[in-house]
């Protein structure tokens, strides 16, 4: 859940800033129609979610292992009984283990530190609200209900179909309060800063969405002030109101009140010359602009992410042939040799894997995305391939010298080293290992209590290049798995 909302505000900081830059360069002064631009950036910010939903950026299939290269592997030593004379013991599973401190660790955690404190001030605000209502009094004007608070600091306010306000301003404005708040709840401006409220937190460090944040606020203002005109009120009374009242109160952060904060922008857009609708004609380059930008910006972000995660990617015909290099005959016929007991410990990975050589093909691989439906325990295999990564995750040592028999040197953790060294090493104390040509350079774990964050990083890598590739197929085949477990 954290991965998605901090992928969406990641991944809509630049929509959000284009939003912003066209409002704020073409309608910002423009008065012919505060509905349009209030429409247009409520229109954009759903757009940009609608985006994202339909464009999402977060690997999600059966054999991703997770979408955090930090979630590490816990080593389970859970069975499950085959029948009264085996077990089966199962991979290690991924879960999430603190312990693996990187820098997206730390990105997430100030990430959820920001959501939190944005989400809690919030919160308080909402307490507030409540505790207003709770001491409040209910009146009736003509067919008005008007909650009244005792509590002079209280300002003018309406949230949904409520409307607030303090006993002084209900016996001095009354009239042209409840006229402009009955203008905010008939345009449901509350439904706006709702939305905008929970993508501000979401996107708490975009400083494009708090300034459009404002901008809504001030268009709710600019569209009540015209309504509170238009029921025949004297302009200069009502900005005289304004004006008496321009002393600043605490108000919840999305209630709709009478706001004097922005009182001179207020008053100068009710004496000021409404804009024509030509106006508005500056939108079609700036609009065009933007989605120029954002489509360049996505195709540069597609770019990197398979340059980083494919290089020296192999290529395969289709997705058929991609699934069916990573198993080997035996497995694909479950017809696996005996293999020494797994000792629980064990699990690296392997690079550099050649998955059409003779090597791999004479071992008992399976590709990992048909792991959870092979029907076999998971230590009777070799290994568990990741094509496009060239990789294989591995619970024994002894893998590396099926798929590399003519090692002939040895680089561990950067240091040269013989073989009797290299044998010396026991499993459980690999990291991963790297095949190039006669060479093995391996990295050796920092700490048996520190996970092996190779392992699910593989996955995550594997899988984002791989829906990116074959989408439809493996939609496919995950609708196909689903049906057939129901």
């Amino acid at each position: 859940m954290i991965n998605t909302l901090l992928t969406f505000a990641i991944f809509s900081t630049l929509p959000i800033l284009l939003l912003w830059a066209c409002y704020r360069g073409v309608l910002s002064k423009c008065n012919y129609s505060f509905g349009f631009n209030r429409a247009f950036i409520i229109a954009g910010l759903l757009g940009i979610v609608a985006w994202f939903a339909v464009d999402r950026r977060t690997p999600s299939d059966d054999f991703a292992s997770t979408t955090d290269a930090s979630i590490s592997y816990t080593q389970a030593e859970k069975t499950i009984k085959m029948d009264s004379a085996k077990t089966e013991t199962i991979i290690p599973a991924f879960t999430a283990d603190s312990s693996a401190i990187d820098l997206r660790d730390i990105i997430s955690w100030l990430y959820i530190i920001g959501l939190t404190i944005v989400a809690t001030n919030t919160v308080i605000s909402i307490v507030r609200i409540l505790d207003v209502l709770r001491k409040c009094t209910i009146r009736t004007v003509g067919d008005t209900r008007i909650h009244v608070s005792p509590d002079d600091d209280v300002a003018p306010m309406s949230i949904g179909h409520t409307i607030i306000m303090n006993e002084a301003d209900f016996y001095r404005d009354a009239e042209m309060i409840i006229a402009h708040e009955k203008a905010h709840v008939e345009k449901a401006h509350t439904a706006d800063m709702i939305l905008i409220q929970v993508l501000a937190t979401i996107c708490w460090f975009n400083p494009a969405l708090w300034a459009l944040r404002a901008q809504i606020r001030k268009l709710h203002e600019f569209q009540a002030d015209a309504k509170v005109l238009s029921y025949g009120h004297d302009s200069e009374e009502y900005q005289k109101m304004l004006i008496y009242n321009s002393v600043s109160n605490a108000r919840p952060q999305f209630a709709n009140y009478l706001s004097y904060k922005q009182l001179k922008s207020r008053i100068s857009m009710m004496n000021s010359k409404k804009s024509t609708w030509r106006h508005l004609l500056w939108l079609v380059p700036a609009i065009a602009l933007s989605l120029a930008a954002i489509s360049s910006c996505t195709e540069s972000v597609d770019k990197a992410i398979n340059t980083a995660c494919a290089t020296d990617m192999p290529t395969f015909k289709n997705f058929e042939e991609y699934r069916n290099i990573g198993t080997t005959a035996t497995a694909r016929k479950n017809k696996l040799r005996e293999k020494p007991e797994y000792d629980e410990k064990t699990a690296f990975v392997i690079y550099g894997v050649d998955m059409r050589s003779d090597n791999f093909k004479k071992g008992d691989f399976l590709w990992r995305g048909d792991l959870a439906y092979s029907g076999m325990p998971d230590a009777s295999y070799d290994g568990f391939s990741y094509p496009l990564s060239r990789a294989v995750v591995t619970l024994r040592k002894s893998t590396i010298d099926m798929l590399a028999p003519n090692v002939k040197s040895f680089i561990i953790n950067g240091r040269k080293a013989n073989r009797a060294q290299f044998d010396a090493l026991p499993g459980e104390a690999i990291q991963s290992i790297t095949i190039d040509g006669n060479t093995l350079i391996v990295e050796k774990r920092f700490s048996l209590d520190q996970p092996n964050v190779d392992i699910p990083k593989v996955g995550d890598d594997e899988a984002r290049i791989a829906r990116r590739l074959y989408p439809e197929e493996i939609k496919n085949l995950i609708t196909a798995r689903t049906l057939k477990t129901k």
